[in-house]
């Protein structure tokens, strides 16, 4: 005679992993966080492969963001009892945060006791700025020795004037396109050279206001105090597209060339590279030239865009050679540009 099990007894359930627990059903939510789990999973792995893929070095961009995301899902997995899922997620989360989270790690800064140092700024202004006085004051209030900054054009050149008592020893290179390029030093400069990354201004078509007519740098020897540093400042383009990407990776194999003969001397590579400092061909760049990325001990320190908030990417960089010892570095407020202005404090490393 077969008996029926009583009625206030519940057959236990068998958790295999993945199987919800009775109280959380493969509801329409569980199959939708289930589905944007692996989705995230892909998206992250595939932002590892901007060496070979143009989109992934874009989608590398956002890994920061990515990776919050991905850990915030995995704890709602397990919750749900969706726990292999789950960890896989918080896996490839973590393995993806490493690279934005690295300028976090401490690393050996410049001797606190050294009191001579160097304030440098890199400030994207952006051509259609026009609030002149906010850049100047933003400028001034800094208490800058040298301060370079990207897409100057001829509108911006009267406030550059007005910054003449302060920093007596300019070289201005405008353009109304966004390359334009100007130094401002509180030193003398011994020497400088303007000079172009990869097109002439006549090797290119004039087909458009806003399209990229050339790629100019600045290289500068400054005087501070009896020491020579090299400046170089530039501003690559903009990889929106896989023709500038080209041209960008091409800017970057010319930047090794310029930056090497001057490796083992005090040199600053800084301006708007259009990079994140996780990128293969960034990384690439900095092997190659032996140079330090300078936001390596004081964090991420996004600088654009300005109302992008949890969105912003650092693209623009200080880059010091072995040389020079860091100190200090901090993002300005961005005085109506779309970017932040990065301010680092370095000086001479002493010999070893």
């Amino acid at each position: 005679m077969n008996e029926s099990p009583p009625a206030n007894v519940v057959p236990e359930s068998v958790d295999h992993g993945d199987t919800p627990t009775p109280q959380v059903h493969r509801s329409l939510l569980s199959s939708f966080a289930i589905t944007t789990a692996w989705a995230g999973v892909l998206l992250m792995l595939i932002s590892w492969g901007g060496r070979w893929l143009f989109a992934a070095e874009l989608l590398a961009s956002l890994q920061l963001q990515m990776g919050i995301l991905g850990l915030g899902l995995s704890v709602f997995l397990v919750f749900g009892g969706l726990r292999k899922t789950a960890l896989a997620l918080f896996l490839v989360s973590v393995a993806t945060l490493l690279n934005p989270l690295q300028p976090y790690w401490p690393v050996p800064l410049g001797d606190p006791a050294e009191t001579k140092r160097l304030r440098l700024m890199a400030f994207n202004i952006l051509l259609v700025n026009r609030q002149e006085a906010l850049i100047k004051r933003t400028i001034l209030n800094a208490n800058l020795d040298v301060a370079l900054l990207v897409e100057y054009t001829p509108a911006h050149e009267k406030m550059l004037d007005d910054l003449l008592e302060t920093f007596p020893h300019q070289i201005r290179e405008p353009r109304n396109y966004g390359y334009g390029l100007a130094i401002l030093s509180k030193h003398p400069i011994i020497e400088h050279e303007i000079a172009y990354l990869t097109h002439q201004p006549e090797e290119v078509e004039q087909d458009s206001y806003l399209d990229w007519k050339d790629d100019p740098y600045i290289d500068a020897l400054i005087d501070w105090e009896g020491r020579a540093i090299r400046i170089l400042g530039v501003h690559l383009f903009n990889p929106t597209s896989f023709s500038q990407f080209l041209r960008r990776t091409q800017q970057f194999e010319r930047l090794v060339e310029i930056a090497n003969p001057h490796r083992e001397q005090p040199l600053v590579v800084m301006g708007d590279f259009n990079c994140i400092p996780w990128s293969p061909f960034f990384r690439d760049f900095l092997a190659a030239t032996g140079l330090k990325d300078s936001r390596n001990g004081f964090g991420y320190h996004a600088t654009w865009p300005v109302g992008g908030n949890l969105v912003s990417i650092p693209i623009d960089h200080i880059l010091v050679s072995e040389a020079l010892a860091v100190h200090h570095r901090e993002v300005l407020p961005a005085a109506g540009s779309d970017h932040f202005p990065v301010v680092c404090e370095v000086s001479v490393a002493r010999a070893k």
